[in-house]
């Protein structure tokens, strides 16, 4: 049966590949030699490539050359999942996983996949699932209880970033990274500059771009200096300035870059609401343009649409869906709050 399909016009054993990619499409591949050419290509459209490995020969950079060859070929939606509860490589520098840092193993994705992907559709960079606390060993905590972890630093990434602003084809990029999954060093952070405009950049060439960063600010949304007249192709941008409860914090915006506000102040989300309606009047083919906020005290996740200007109360974890809209008397209070010494005496 399965031989029989092959006699289909090629457009319609796409469909059903893709369709049988829920269902294991992978596992097939050793039917025949014919099954395999045919559905080689949808099985490797889609890939999830964790940049930490419980079994050292699955490392990325060991994976098998044909193996390689097949994403940098076929690939069209990468998701890539950063480690996240591990511990830094400069701990235990014998342990096996400690061999390659975070920033190399970075580099490798930049320069060994991303930057030779030919088809390239869709980029996500996210944590991957937290390990079960029974397995943490393997990623060499010791006994004594060290929780430090393997994280990297945002200028790490500026080359994935400027990678990605060079694909022409791409027309989605979701990064959502938090505090424990980057290493935001006041050393590191001081010896480069804000990284918004490239972000910026990057979501300007993109359709669908969704971010969350704990170290951003306005600069995001002003038009690169050496680009002024770039028409832009974003149609649906969303931000995230909140950290959420999920890294065991006291909830907290994220905090704006060094460069811009100095260190460890927390990002104003009125700023950034003022700066994406600034971005709105010059983006005509944007649809929305959404900042994620957490309002106070109760906490409840909230986004501002700048194209709108309408109120939308959102999940914490699906931060990116429609919501619900807010009437004005439902909003958060907090902008009653900024700057604002409620113990002062005022008499």
């Amino acid at each position: 049966m399965a031989l029989e399909l092959l006699d289909l016009p090629s457009e319609i054993l796409a469909l059903i590949f893709r369709h049988l990619r829920a269902y294991g499409l992978y596992g097939t591949l050793a039917v025949s030699k014919q099954w395999r050419a045919v559905a080689e290509p949808v099985a490797y459209e889609y890939a999830r490539l964790p940049l930490m490995r419980r079994d050292i020969s699955n490392e990325p950079w060991n994976l098998p050359t044909r193996t390689l060859g097949l994403i940098r070929k076929y690939n069209q939606h990468l998701a890539v999942l950063l480690p996240s509860y591990t511990i830094r490589d400069e701990v235990h520098p014998g342990e096996q996983l400690a061999k390659r840092p975070m920033r190399q193993r970075i580099e490798w994705l930049d320069q060994a996949l991303l930057s030779r992907l030919t088809r390239p559709k869709s980029v996500s960079i996210r944590r991957g699932t937290p390990l079960p606390g029974g397995d943490l060993k393997w990623v060499g905590l010791s006994t004594g209880g060290n929780d430090q972890y393997l994280r990297i630093s945002l200028y790490d990434i500026l080359p994935v970033v400027q990678t990605l602003t060079v694909m022409s084809n791409l027309t989605f990029v979701g990064i959502d990274l938090r505090p424990k999954d980057l290493d935001q060093s006041s050393g590191t952070a001081d010896a480069h500059d804000c990284l918004c405009k490239d972000l910026g950049a990057l979501m300007r060439r993109t359709r669908t771009f969704y971010l969350r960063l704990p170290c951003i600010c306005p600069k995001l949304f002003q038009a690169p200096p050496n680009q002024p007249h770039l028409v832009p192709a974003s149609t649906e941008a969303v931000i995230n300035i909140s950290m959420g409860f999920d890294d065991d914090l006291v909830i907290e915006h994220a905090t704006g870059c060094p460069q811009t506000m100095g260190g460890n102040k927390s990002i104003n989300p009125a700023s950034m609401q003022e700066a994406a309606r600034a971005m709105v009047e010059k983006m005509p083919s944007i649809k929305i343009l959404r900042i994620v906020y957490h309002t106070y005290p109760m906490g409840d996740a909230e986004a501002y649409d700048a194209v709108s200007k309408q109120r939308y109360r959102v999940s914490e974890q699906s931060w990116t869906e429609h919501g619900t809209l807010l009437e004005i008397n439902d909003s958060s209070d907090s902008d009653l709050f900024d700057d604002v010494d409620v113990f002062s005496d005022s008499t």
